[in-house]
């Protein structure tokens, strides 16, 4: 019934910086509760999946914030991808955000960056489960070419034109 309601793709509109323990929490919250679902409806198809879309945008020129956003969606991947969860950062220009967050670390390459937080700058280069995503196109289906599906979107930050274009489109998508 949870992803009846709520949809097997969630997207939270996130800005983690220095003061936001609380969203920190929100997103905590809503990945354990989306994975615990998930293992509910385990029991009857194995393979049941879902996702949980980190979607910081908004506040992307912020390295600070690229980098809290980034480590906590690898924790999160790793803690419950178990449980059938995939947690994905969401970032417009992923080498860009690379260079933010490496800055912000004091670091200048990808190598660096893995070796703080293990996978911390092969995320933002990856494919494929729990990497990053330039945009929330593929939230809305599955899979390319894909039925589409319903999504929950959790607003904890503003809201930039990138992110009202993909809820603007994927909304229009037939089906959703």
């Amino acid at each position: 019934a949870y992803f009846e309601e709520l949809g097997e793709a969630q997207i939270m509109l996130v800005d983690i910086d220095h003061n936001d323990a609380d969203d920190r929490l929100a997103i905590i919250l809503l990945a354990y509760q989306m994975a615990s679902a998930n293992m509910d409806r385990r029991s009857k198809d194995p393979k049941a999946t879902c996702t949980l879309y980190l979607d910081g945008r908004t506040y992307q020129n912020s390295g600070i914030t690229i980098w809290r956003t980034l480590r906590l969606s690898i924790r999160l991947h790793a803690l419950l991808r178990h449980m059938g969860l995939s947690v994905e950062p969401v970032f417009t220009d992923l080498d860009d955000c690379l260079a933010k967050a490496t800055a912000h670390l004091g670091t200048s390459a990808t190598k660096k960056a893995d070796s703080i937080v293990a996978n911390s700058g092969s995320t933002l280069q990856a494919t494929g489960p729990g990497s990053s995503r330039p945009n929330l196109v593929g939230a809305f289906r599955g899979s390319v070419g894909g039925p589409p599906r319903m999504v929950a979107i959790w607003i904890l930050s503003g809201v930039c034109k990138e992110q009202v274009e993909d809820i603007r489109v994927g909304c229009q998508t037939p089906g959703i």
